[in-house]
């Protein structure tokens, strides 16, 4: 949290940007509509469920979550296609290298103006 708190200072953007530190039951009290999950953040199941719930009151839910990949991804293990059932994922940015995390975008279901070509609903 410290760093992150760093980099926004040094990038000069510490208004409008809130990180919040907590289990995944400060996610019912937001009112943001755009959400960065770090990779280590847990439970991850619970944590999707709360965003789930969000999405229904925020319309325009867009939330980016990190996951590991390569073989990082034997320790930490991708995030489960049914914990982001009812999202639509509108990109994934997978890094080469020495970089082992995934960057995954997703929308929230109910999103109407969405006009992306390659979107994908995601469902069990």
């Amino acid at each position: 949290m410290t760093l992150a708190k760093e980099c926004l200072k040094k990038l000069d953007i510490k208004n409008g940007i809130n990180i919040i530190h907590g289990d995944e039951s400060v996610l019912e009290k937001l009112t943001a509509n755009r959400i960065v999950l770090a990779a280590m953040a847990v439970p991850k199941k619970r944590i999707f469920k709360n965003l789930k719930t969000l999405s229904k009151i925020e319309n325009d839910l867009k939330v980016i979550y990190r996951t590991y990949s390569g073989l990082r991804a034997i320790l930490y293990p991708p995030i489960p296609s049914d914990y982001i059932d009812g999202f639509i994922k509108v990109d994934e940015i997978i890094h080469s290298g020495e970089i082992n995390n995934t960057l995954v975008l997703l929308t929230s279901n109910n999103l109407k103006q969405l006009n992306h070509k390659e979107r994908k609903v995601i469902t069990k």
